[in-house]
């Protein structure tokens, strides 16, 4: 198995910790070094053939945006910040992804998927949270199809292949489902059901006790189905009272 060798920036031991502890539970992770000095970085990147770097913005001695700028180009960044106000910029900077504390494991997890993505060249730079990113998909035999978010319309799991509908027209990849779930911002995509993903902009209208979602735009169909376990979520997420069974 491969791994990601990683090195961990924070003046907040408690924030060490809880990277540390995440970085164990990966066996595709391998925590080389920790230090809450990021005058240390460089030499310890390149002394320990570095592949990760999980930074902190606001430290003693050295902000993590000038850090970065250091690194650029040598290694894969991951920022972790309670501070959400750098996001343009840490776009410009090209960054694997923005953690924003306190953040969850499948938040975690989903950083680490970018940064293997980003590796193995499924996905190409782009807004991390927005609809400007790109993502780059198998499709029949050895071609790759790279898409915008933005004209990601609708998505249908066939089996281990994906059906995407995209504005002007539709194909098969060679990925299932879940593969969009883990790389798609959750901002602008909805998973409704176990077989559906809609992009937020392409729903028209939302039929709760018909239990479908009414396409704006679509080549195959008008709506699709609202799983039974997503429901409820969707009501939250657009302030519609949950009805009791």
């Amino acid at each position: 198995m491969r791994k990601l060798k990683c090195l961990t920036v924070d003046d907040e031991k408690a924030s060490l910790e809880v990277l540390a502890n995440l970085i164990r539970q990966r066996p595709d992770l391998v925590l080389t070094a920790a230090t809450s000095d990021p005058r240390t970085v460089p030499n310890s990147v390149e002394r320990e053939g570095i592949d990760l770097l999980f930074v902190d913005l606001h430290m003693d001695h050295l902000h993590g945006i000038d850090l970065i700028k250091m690194m650029a180009g040598k290694v894969e960044v991951i920022c972790c910040t309670a501070d959400n106000q750098y996001g343009s910029e840490l776009i410009e900077l090209d960054v694997a992804y923005y953690l924003t504390k306190p953040f969850s494991k499948e938040q975690f997890n989903k950083a680490i998927t970018r940064v293997w993505d980003r590796k193995d060249g499924y996905m190409l730079r782009g807004d991390l949270n927005g609809l400007d990113g790109y993502i780059v998909m198998k499709g029949s035999g050895s071609q790759l199809v790279q898409m915008r978010f933005a004209e990601l319309e609708c998505l249908e799991a066939a089996g281990n292949y994906t059906e995407v509908t995209y504005a002007g027209g539709q194909v098969t990849v060679a990925h299932g489902l879940g593969y969009f779930e883990d790389r798609l911002p959750s901002a602008h995509f909805l998973r409704t059901h176990k077989s559906y993903i809609v992009a937020r902009k392409n729903i028209a209208n939302i039929e709760f006790n018909r239990r479908i979602i009414i396409l704006r735009n679509s080549l195959r169909r008008t709506h699709i189905p609202i799983g039974k376990t997503y429901i409820n979520a969707l009501r939250e997420l657009f302030g519609v009272p949950a009805v009791s069974s």
